[in-house]
């Protein structure tokens, strides 16, 4: 993505903005990465960290937007990083009980859809007996994940009702936690990046000044 102008997409620079403005990590929406290839095109997002120049300060926005220097991001792949999170976890049992499909934003479409576990397609079963929806927010942005019962897991609860319920809401609950830690990790990460190059840029630094006095 050399060379690529992030603030020439909106989804791309509202989330720049909103990083830059409230000086703290934020999320974009759902967008297709610069990266991807002709196949295997995945949903994204990307994740950003302001930096501003040094010893400056950035304790409001006017001060913020004078004082950015760039940002740090990290692109994500959705269905790479939902796979890679239930293999994992050893989780993907859980997905012959429940349905999971996750949506940028509030309103379930096929343009918002950013997940579905289910990898082919099968005919409707009807109306599930158990759905939920449930929001997960990270970054100044919201996603919808939905959730609803299979027909394995119905005809399971006539004889396991009481444990099954427990269960699958129990690694639910699990599975939510667990994906925003790995957002949260991300960011850390960034982070830790930020803070070699730092140390990077001052012993360069050093090595000019060193070269100046010779």
């Amino acid at each position: 993505a050399v060379g690529y102008d992030m603030c020439s997409e909106p989804v791309r620079r509202l989330a720049m903005e909103r990083a830059r403005d409230e000086g703290r990590s934020a999320m974009s929406g759902k967008v297709t990465l610069v990266q991807e290839t002709d196949t295997d095109i995945q949903p994204g997002f990307l994740l950003y960290v302001p930096i501003y120049l040094h010893d400056r300060p950035h304790d409001s926005l006017e001060t913020r937007r004078a004082n950015l220097l760039g940002w740090a991001y990290s692109p994500l792949r959705m269905h790479d990083m939902m796979r890679h999170l239930l293999v994992s976890l050893q989780l993907t049992d859980l997905l012959a009980l429940v349905d999971m499909e996750i949506y940028d934003g509030e309103e379930p479409s096929a343009s918002t859809l950013m997940f579905d576990a289910r990898l082919d397609p099968r005919p409707s079963e009807g109306t599930p007996m158990f759905q939920s929806r449930l929001p997960i927010e990270f970054g100044g942005h919201r996603w919808s994940l939905h959730l609803s019962s299979t027909a394995d897991f119905e005809s399971r609860l006539q004889s396991e009702k009481a444990s099954s319920i427990a269960l699958g809401g129990s690694l639910i609950s699990l599975l939510l936690t667990i994906l925003i830690k790995v957002l949260a990790s991300t960011q850390v990460r960034i982070a830790t990046a930020l803070k070699k190059t730092e140390q990077v840029n001052e012993q360069l630094l050093a090595s000019e000044e060193r070269s100046r006095a010779f």
